[in-house]
């Protein structure tokens, strides 16, 4: 139904055969895509609170650092199961460049950006109020 149309540009990949896993029932895959969201929309409603109050609380930094150790997790069991399954999800040199190093790279880097950018806000608050 969304063939052509900007909105489904994304998901072409899974949905044209870029990810065999997709088809099938797989729990893993399951597991993994329900944690995403999960953190997804907790960040979510994290950074609506921050646009509200114009910053974030310490709890707030310690739960978006939680949830990047939770998001990096999954992203880190992919990529050595589908190297250790002998990438049988990956079609050719195109798919192993295209999905599963570039597209999913950034789930491997942003979660420790944030992580250490939150980290680092929660310290310059302890060593300003020290010094206050």
């Amino acid at each position: 139904a969304g063939k052509g149309q900007l909105w489904a540009y994304g998901w072409y990949a899974y949905l044209d055969g870029g990810d065999a896993r997709y088809v099938t029932r797989d729990v893993y895959v399951l597991a993994m895509e329900t944690g995403a969201s999960i953190i997804g929309i907790t960040a979510g409603i994290i950074l609506l609170r921050r646009r509200e109050t114009r910053r974030f609380t310490d709890n707030q930094l310690l739960v978006l650092m939680a949830l990047m150790v939770s998001d990096f997790y999954p992203t880190y069991m992919y990529y050595v199961t589908e190297t250790h399954s002998g990438l049988p999800n990956v079609g050719g040199v195109a798919d192993l460049i295209v999905k599963f190093i570039v597209a999913n790279l950034f789930w491997l880097i942003m979660p420790w950006v944030v992580f250490i950018w939150a980290g680092r806000q929660l310290i310059s608050r302890r060593s300003s109020s020290r010094v206050n």
